[in-house]
């Protein structure tokens, strides 16, 4: 070191110690992880793949409290659990190189004449700190630690060792444990512990919604964009956006929206007379934040319908907006216009009205109606085709996004116990505004009467949405229905 610094500041700085005796350079969030493992009992947090999770919190944490462990209070017993062996041994592995390999360290393995262990699943060390490496499993049930750390704690399959075995290694020594990892599924253990009482939790994302990326040193925007492009926006929504989504609990699973996609069909320029046209507008405004999506469906017959056209963008103003809804209306005619009246509320229907001549109507998106314009989403998928023809970049790019929108929507359950749906990606802009645009079409197509078995065109059918609230159980009030579907019902 070219500069003396007092050893009681290396022992307080985490990031000071990494830099001057470790020669690594740490980053504001993995600070932050370090602050939150010391202070708090219960740390749960998601943070992106291959952005430092493991190695600061299972190996830089425990050698800089080590280190100093007559400073700081030592010494130290720490609890490095992993969801597999190969993970834990990886651990291992990097507090060993730097143990046996650092001249600021080194002193801290014990020599062969001494009876400590130094073995791969538990370090005792010249200070009397002990580290153990263990996979999820009961082999670390009955030890002692001051700091439990479980890594990648989200891919294990059952949770009730954790909450039953492991949680207590922490009592006898009044310690902090701190749960890491990806997410893999609504309910997996981080998402548990992040919803209990008691629990600092936080999910870190590769990039925020300006595009500014977590760790721009290591994963630049032209780094993050080609990870993008490789894995998919479902696979990179979860491993790097740390975005739940779904798997057995998706609405829309996989096979489902294969089947509705068609690799030789691409967006249309323009209207003709094959079909009937009906737009959704779902609205925003904010610079960075929500995006206004426009989307028109065609009808073709009396069941089938096809995307052909999707306009997304962002930070438009209120007469931008409505200039976009006019453009489409001049292309498509639609036949109807359901427009999110939430943002700008009635004003906005009336210019489009007034102003366009469009034949525009204005949805609430209170809860109750979002859940009506969700159930008829999906019931009407099925009939819905949605091209993705491969040679026409607008096209992919715009559909993949809806397809990423729609597998992250899951069933949830309201807190009287109706079901619900929730989303767990960052927007669901694409989703609402096809919903809209199917929505507006609903009185149009075609449905079989069930009471007198005729074909026949007809308003949309409560009963067929609502069959599972209908029964001896629950008295549904109109308010459950929602205000939005009156109308239709009476």
């Amino acid at each position: 070191m070219n500069q003396k610094i007092d050893v009681h500041e290396l022992a307080e700085d985490f990031q000071l110690f990494c830099k001057v005796m470790l020669g690594i350079e740490v980053e504001w969030f993995h600070v932050e992880w370090v602050n939150m493992f010391e202070t708090e009992d219960l740390t749960a947090f998601y943070a992106p793949r291959g952005h430092g999770k493991s190695f600061t919190l299972g190996v830089l944490y425990p050698l800089w409290k080590i280190r100093f462990s007559e400073i700081n209070g030592g010494p130290w017993n720490f609890a490095v659990i992993s969801d597999s062996l190969p993970q834990s041994g990886n651990i291992v592995s990097n507090i060993r190189r730097i143990l046996e390999n650092n001249k600021y360290m080194k002193d801290l393995i014990p020599t062969k004449d001494t009876s400590l262990h130094y073995q791969e699943r538990k370090m005792e060390l010249t200070d009397g700190s002990i580290i153990y490496c263990v996979p999820y499993s009961r082999t670390a049930v009955g030890i002692h630690v001051d700091r439990f750390l479980f890594d990648e704690a989200s891919k294990v399959p059952e949770t009730d060792l954790f909450w039953d075995d492991l949680t207590p290694i922490v009592d006898n020594r009044d310690g902090n444990i701190c749960v890491i990892g990806t997410p893999d599924h609504p309910n997996d253990l981080i998402d548990q512990c992040m919803h209990k009482d008691g629990w600092l939790s936080k999910t870190y994302k590769a990039e925020d919604k300006e595009g500014n990326a977590l760790w721009s040193k290591r994963f630049n925007r032209e780094r993050l964009d080609r990870i993008k492009k490789k894995k998919g926006l479902t696979s990179y929504g979860r491993n790097y956006m740390c975005e739940l989504t779904a798997h057995g609990t998706q609405v829309f699973p996989p096979k489902t929206l294969a089947s509705s996609c068609n690799d030789l069909t691409s967006f249309e320029a323009s209207g003709d007379h094959s079909g009937r046209y009906f737009t959704g507008v779902d609205l925003a405004i904010a610079d960075g934040g929500d995006y206004t999506v426009i989307t028109t469906v065609k009808m073709i017959g009396t069941d089938h319908f096809k995307i052909v056209d999707i306009r997304r963008t962002r930070g438009n103003s209120y007469e931008n907006q409505l200039a976009s809804v006019d453009d489409v209306f001049k292309i498509y005619t639609p036949v109807k216009v359901l427009v999110d009246e939430s943002l700008f509320g009635v004003p906005f229907i009336n210019d489009l009205i007034q102003r366009y001549y469009i034949p525009a109507e204005g949805y609430n998106f209170a809860p109750a109606s979002r859940m009506v314009l969700i159930n008829n989403l999906v019931r009407m998928f099925p009939r819905l085709e949605i091209p993705r023809d491969n040679q026409e970049a607008i096209t992919q790019e715009l559909t993949n996004e809806l397809m990423y929108e729609l597998s992250g929507l899951v069933y949830g359950q309201t807190k009287t116990g109706l079901r619900n749906y929730e989303s767990t990606t960052v927007h669901d802009d694409m989703i609402m505004a096809l919903a809209l645009a199917l929505h507006a079409s609903s009185e149009y197509y075609q449905i079989i009467d069930v009471e007198s078995k005729a074909t026949k065109i007809t308003p949309r059918s409560v009963n067929n949405e609502f069959d599972d609230l209908f029964n001896e159980d629950r008295n549904i009030t109109f308010d459950d229905i929602g205000e939005s579907y009156r109308d239709d019902w009476l």
